[in-house]
């Protein structure tokens, strides 16, 4: 059985949109082909045996049983479906058409031998995010890549439109975030030396100054994005990135879903409150509330360690650090780093 996933529908617009949502949330971790004529299908079946098919409920035919042994998806037009029984055999599962493709996708991973990538092939990541402003939430996300680099090999990565951390995150030969991204962009996996040549290290904090331009993060796809994250993490051998993701990032529900854990900066007045709820029932209803799982709420302290020029440079004498340092601490993400 190969590790495959054929799509079979007659209605070729929704069949091509299935297979591009499909195709960038497998990112390359296993194969997405589509058909929508039944005699190429029977053809493909005679000679290959795949682990999933996904076909219409108008599409079924009975010759299906003899060719095709793996996962059977009917995608159905019924929105209820009754749990564990289907007309269509044992190793099958209805899952209603007229949803999210995330939906869909997440329905399929769960009852398949499908493994779609998820944490990124090294060691850990940090995500610092949150759809509200928090005044202090920039000052947090570099205590947090400095308290860590006393134990751990680390990459600060600001993934904001406009930053503000020019004169605070120097780069000496004028190379930035917008480079290393061309740069991955022209060489993908086996880009990494020219990346290298955008890190910088200050008091023992590897980083990339932030972009220059504002739609190098906003036009940027997210399977890049974490493409270039991988890419940089292998190359650099680091053991832990911290990422502060902004919420110019397109669906960065996408790269908290690499995260080990995200630290969420909240507050407590009525219209913060609102948003934090608002972005929760999102996932839900994007079916990717298992993001929630992986989120921390921190209520930051206030007064501490506002950020300047000479900020790296005194870091470890604030309040915020040693917030910092406590938090980590107790934070199950660092006790469960081997």
């Amino acid at each position: 059985m190969n590790n495959t996933c054929i799509i079979y529908d007659n209605n070729e617009v929704y069949a091509r949109k299935l297979l591009s949502g499909f195709s960038e949330r497998a990112e390359s971790s296993f194969g997405v082909l589509l058909f929508t004529d039944r005699e190429e299908l029977k053809k493909y079946l005679l000679d290959n045996n795949p682990a999933v098919m996904i076909i219409s409920q108008h599409g079924y035919f009975k010759e299906l049983e003899k060719l095709f042994k793996g996962q059977l998806c009917i995608l159905t037009e019924n929105s209820f479906i009754a749990e564990d029984s289907c007309i269509y055999g044992e190793n099958t599962v209805e899952i209603f058409r007229y949803q999210s493709i995330d939906k869909i996708f997440k329905k399929v991973m769960e009852n398949s031998k499908l493994q779609a990538r998820g944490k990124l092939d090294f060691r850990e990541i940090i995500g610092i995010y949150s759809p509200i402003y928090v005044e202090q939430r920039t000052a947090f996300a570099l205590n947090i890549a400095k308290a860590i680099s006393e134990k751990y090999r680390v990459l600060y990565i600001n993934l904001e439109e406009f930053s503000g951390l020019d004169e605070v995150l120097i780069s000496d030969n004028g190379t930035t975030l917008s480079d290393a991204f061309y740069y991955y962009r022209q060489g993908k996996q086996q880009s990494y030396e020219k990346i290298s040549s955008t890190i910088h290290c200050y008091e023992g904090v590897d980083y990339i100054s932030p972009v220059v331009c504002a739609e190098d993060i906003s036009f940027m796809e997210i399977e890049d994005i974490v493409g270039f994250i991988e890419c940089v993490g292998k190359g650099g051998d680091y053991e832990i990135i911290v990422l502060d993701i902004s919420t110019a990032i397109r669906q960065s529900w996408r790269l908290m879903e690499c995260c080990n854990i995200v630290y969420m900066p909240i507050k407590n007045d009525y219209l913060s409150c609102r948003k934090i709820n608002a972005l929760e029932s999102y996932y839900y209803s994007m079916g990717v509330d298992s993001i929630i799982k992986v989120i921390e709420k921190v209520r930051l302290p206030e007064g501490e360690n506002a950020v300047d020029k000479d900020f790296i440079s005194k870091i470890t004498a604030s309040g915020m650090y040693r917030y910092v340092k406590k938090l980590l601490e107790s934070s199950l993400f660092t006790n469960n780093i081997k």
